[in-house]
């Protein structure tokens, strides 16, 4: 997808300088983590991230399905995409219905095109093989009637079928209910409920005169210019529960309105393998943290159950319904563990949990590659214990660095410490880059970390230091940064946020002098680009104590 918001819920385009990799987004629509990906060789966009993808999100595109090939080009399976349909683009106080043809690369044979007779500015004829993989958006006129696509040329039977459903058109009778997005909002199928908090679009037949004031209170409308006898409005409804606004949805659009659901969501440990939407491979050796997740208005929850298919035991875990909230489960026996939210088992999370031993060597981890004088090549995995005697042979001219592997959809950021600082964020496009990189900052004997997310982390010392002595902050200190750190992963996305001016206030030219625990924590928090105002005075806090210390120690 083209647009994903930020931390401060701003829309921020993949092809814009301020789309930056290796920081997470969050989808539109369903509100699950994205992340940026773009190079050389794809066109910059925002995929969900493995394992947080909800499949019935209208923005989520699955891995393209390859199957035969026609005349050099690979064909993708038709089932892969939505049926055809009218989307509501809005440009400040304007707005317009498209509809979208997907892309059908492989599908035809010659000169095939689509005839659209009612495009806006009148009948079109747009060649399939004009339209790129992502489809293309045609605006259209608005009309109760259906809109038919008509297909001339040769097509296979399946998705001539699918391009020519008849569309429904605009309801000329009640509201036709849009998403509201910058991105222009699909129409809502006419099962589905509303949310509370949410945002939609409506368009109606002659609106303005069948609902003037006739809104309730504690709806926020605003109103766009009217087309063709076509009114529209954007409707915002309440994050808690009106009375007044459920009556008026249900008599206006014959539609309820739900509570969004709370998440459960995994904090630690890091899966070792993601099998399929909500299902997690973990370690037996690591203690289980799980984070209960939602928007503001989200539906009160009041338990969390636990329960083992292998043993079939249970465990129950009374709540107030709190959002965001965090809960240490300890370790989970081996085999199968279902964790849900009252009633929701249908969107349990569930961890299979294996014995640490035999998971090690199913890891597809970051492994990096290098040969000594001779040409002897030597490998390492950078979650291994053996990392930092390879990277000190780097640094020592006994190896070069030649090549680095690591998974699709990761990031490897590079952090220069000290008086030098500066990162860099790679992707697997980059590998030469890395390498290169790498082998002048070692060679230098430079302070460096090197970071892969949870696949692995790592900070080599130039040599004059790697001696020194090192001191500890407390552990309470510790207890509150760690703290602070996992709640900043889930932060409510309408919280008010501050720039993280907190980290001017670090000094990392001193960094190396902690203990590498503490090193890790600190580094972490740099990271972090905003904090919620609630959260603000504890960051404060916890780095002003850090300052105190480095002050009265003697270097």
């Amino acid at each position: 997808m083209e647009w994903a918001l930020d931390i401060n819920q701003e829309h921020v385009h993949a092809s814009s300088p301020g789309a930056i990799r290796g920081i997470i987004y969050v989808c539109p629509r369903c509100k699950k983590d994205t992340f940026l990906r773009k190079g050389t060789k794809r066109v910059p966009h925002f995929a969900h991230v493995s394992g947080q993808t909800n499949n019935n999100c209208e923005l989520y595109k699955p891995p393209a399905i390859y199957s035969t090939k026609t005349e050099g080009k690979t064909a993708i399976d038709a089932l892969s995409e939505y049926s055809p349909d009218i989307y509501l683009n809005i440009e400040k106080d304007n707005w317009s219905l498209e509809i979208k043809i997907f892309s059908a690369i492989g599908q035809y044979e010659g000169n095939t095109f689509v005839k659209l007779p009612f495009a806006w500015e009148g009948e079109r004829k747009i060649p399939l093989s004009s339209i790129r993989t992502n489809g293309k958006k045609i605006r259209v006129k608005l009309q109760a009637e259906e809109y038919k696509v008509i297909v001339n040329g040769i097509v296979r039977d399946e998705w001539k079928m699918k391009l020519e459903s008849p569309i429904k058109g605009l309801d000329e009778f009640k509201p036709t209910v849009f998403y509201y997005s910058r991105l222009g909002g699909r129409r809502l199928k006419e099962s589905t409920s509303l949310q509370w908090g949410e945002r939609y679009v409506l368009v109606w037949d002659d609106f303005e005169n069948r609902m003037s004031h006739r809104f309730p209170p504690m709806l926020a409308i605003r109103k766009l210019q009217s087309q063709d006898n076509w009114s529209c409005m954007i409707i915002e409804l309440p994050n808690s529960y009106d009375k007044l606004v459920e009556k008026w949805i249900n008599q206006l659009l014959n539609r309820s309105v739900t509570f969004t659901l709370p998440e459960i969501r995994l904090v630690t440990p890091v899966s070792t393998k993601v099998i399929n939407e909500g299902r997690f491979e973990i370690s037996s050796s690591g203690k289980v943290v799980i984070g209960v997740t939602g928007t503001e208005g989200a539906k009160k929850w009041s338990t969390i159950h636990v329960y083992n298919i292998d043993r079939e035991l249970e465990v129950q875990h009374l709540g107030n319904g709190q959002v965001p909230i965090l809960l240490l489960l300890g370790k989970l026996p081996l085999g199968r563990t279902d964790i849900w939210l009252d009633d929701n088992r249908e969107n349990a999370l569930r961890l299979i949990c294996q014995d640490a031993v035999s998971l090690f060597p199913t890891i597809n981890g970051v492994c990096f590659r290098a040969v000594n004088f001779v040409g002897v090549e030597e490998t390492c995995n950078l979650h291994s214990i053996e990392a930092k005697e390879f990277f000190r042979k780097i640094q020592d001219n006994k190896l070069t660095l030649t090549d680095i592997q690591f998974p699709m959809g990761i990031n490897i950021t590079v952090n220069l410490l000290g008086s030098r600082s500066n990162h860099w964020s790679l992707d697997t496009e980059s590998t030469t880059e890395v390498v290169s990189i790498l082998n002048n900052l070692l060679r230098q004997d430079e302070h460096i970390q090197i970071d892969a997310c949870g696949l692995g982390s790592i900070e080599i010392m130039p040599k004059a230091l790697s001696n020194a002595n090192k001191f500890t902050m407390s552990t309470r200190w510790r207890e509150q940064m760690k703290w602070m750190l996992i709640s900043l992963q889930m932060i409510n996305h309408k919280e008010v946020t501050f720039r993280n001016d907190v980290i001017n206030k670090v000094d990392l030219s001193q960094i190396h002098n902690l203990s590498k625990k503490d090193q890790g924590l600190i580094l972490d928090f740099v990271k972090v680009r905003f904090i919620p105002k609630s959260m603000f005075q504890y960051a404060n806090a916890i780095i002003d104590e850090y300052r105190r210390l480095i002050s009265v120690k003697k270097f």
